[in-house]
This record gives C-alpha cells, structure tokens and sequence, in this order.
C-alpha cells in the first residue's frame, strides 16, 4: 500500500466485525482510514449481514463527505443485495 497512497484496505472480519447494524459503527472503524485515500477497498469476508442504515453510510455519506470510492470486495450475496439496493435507492 506505501507504493499507492490514494488508495486504502480495511478487512472488517481482522477489525472484530461480523455484522455492521448502526452507521456509528461504521464511522467508528473507518476513523483515521479515509481521510487520505482517494480509494477504499472494504473486504467484507467474514461479514454476515450489514443493515441499511450501515451500507448507506458506507457507500453513500462516506463517499460524499470524504470524496473517496469505496469498492467492496469478498460480499456474501445477502450483504451484496442490500448493497445494491442502497446504491440504487433514491435518497
């Protein structure tokens, strides 16, 4: 990653999350992450559920904010469809 500094990794199974229900969560985590990169990629192994309010934060507010593209890699198709659903939601 030193060689790409625009760009950001967070594994969420390596930070203890399993299940990401409240957007607080989420800002939590991330705190210190994303104020640099211009790309975050969000490994999502391990990771069983993310509720709405959670993927909206995520792929919605963090992007605008921050002004950084968040990419999710490694879903499992339940997390992909609320994912997708969330991007998709007019808001």
């Amino acid at each position: 990653m030193q060689a790409y500094p625009g760009l950001a990794y967070v594994a969420l199974r390596g930070l203890g999350l399993t299940e990401l229900r409240t957007r607080k969560q989420i800002r939590t985590e991330l705190r210190g992450v994303i104020q640099g990169p211009r790309y975050l990629v969000v490994d999502f192994e391990g990771v069983n559920f993310i509720s709405e309010a959670s993927a909206r934060e995520l792929f919605r507010e963090i992007p605008l904010y921050w002004r950084v593209r968040v990419e999710a890699i490694n879903a499992e198709p339940r997390v992909t469809q609320t994912i997708q659903y969330v991007l998709r939601a007019n808001y």
